[in-house]
C-alpha cells in the first residue's frame, strides 16, 4: 500500500522529496533528519509533519518513487493487483 501525505501541496511535496533523495546516500540513512530535509527543502520541520508522521515515512516514499522511476507504478490505471491475473 502506498505512502500518502496527508495534504497534498506539490511544491512542497517535490522539493522535500528531492532533498531526502539527495541526503540519504551523503548522510546515510541513520545521520539524515526531519530537520535536515526541512533545512534543505527550505521549509520548517514542522511543516513536514503536516505531511507525514516522521523520517521513515518520508524514506518509504522515496524509496517508493524511486522503484516507480525504474520499474513504473505497482498498479499502473486500468489493472487491478498491478496487472497480476
Amino acid at each position: 500500500m502506498p505512502i500518502v501525505p496527508r495534504r497534498v501541496d506539490i511544491n512542497v511535496e517535490q522539493t522535500r522529496n528531492e532533498q531526502a533523495r539527495r541526503l540519504l546516500p551523503e548522510l546515510g540513512y541513520a545521520g539524515t533528519t526531519t530537520n535536515h530535509i526541512a533545512e534543505r527543502a527550505g521549509v520548517n520541520v514542522a511543516s513536514l509533519y503536516e505531511y507525514f508522521p516522521g523520517k521513515d515515512a518520508i524514506v518509504a516514499q522515496v524509496a517508493e518513487r524511486l522503484v516507480e522511476r525504474v520499474l513504473g507504478p505497482a498498479n499502473p490505471p486500468g489493472t487491478r493487483d498491478g496487472g497480476a491475473q
